[in-house]
């Protein structure tokens, strides 16, 4: 069983210095999601890899309740702004800590939590 509450997000457009900009929604497999190692509220320090990075996140209090908040919700409230990179995975722009709350109920249930809803920029 698939999350089936996942729904794509609707496309939004959002205008900057008068040009407009089209965020496209889609629901995307949890394993080709990336966390972002650049995000300046959680970067990594010189001597994190991602993977340390991730595990920081997760021990964090917050994520952990936002971990639940998404399970008692059977998703995200909001999707995550993501950008394809050239090896045709995403890189999480906003979202990162949602991301890891998600990445450890996938953990937990593999069968359910598959889906994220994504807007890509």
């Amino acid at each position: 069983m698939e999350n089936k509450n996942a729904a794509t997000p609707k496309n939004e457009v959002v205008f900057i210095l008068g040009k407009s900009y089209t965020r496209t929604g889609r629901l995307i497999r949890i394993d080709r999601l990336q966390l972002d190692p650049k995000n300046p509220r959680y970067a990594l320090s010189q001597t994190d890899t991602v993977e340390e990075m991730r595990d920081r996140l997760r021990r964090n209090a917050s994520t952990k309740e936002l971990r639940k908040s998404i399970a008692a919700n059977g998703g995200l409230v909001r999707p995550l702004y993501v950008r394809r990179m050239p090896d045709g995975k995403y890189l999480a722009l906003e979202g990162n800590r949602r991301l890891t709350a998600l990445q450890g109920l996938n953990q937990i249930d593999p069968e359910y939590w598959v889906y994220v809803p994504c807007l890509e920029i």
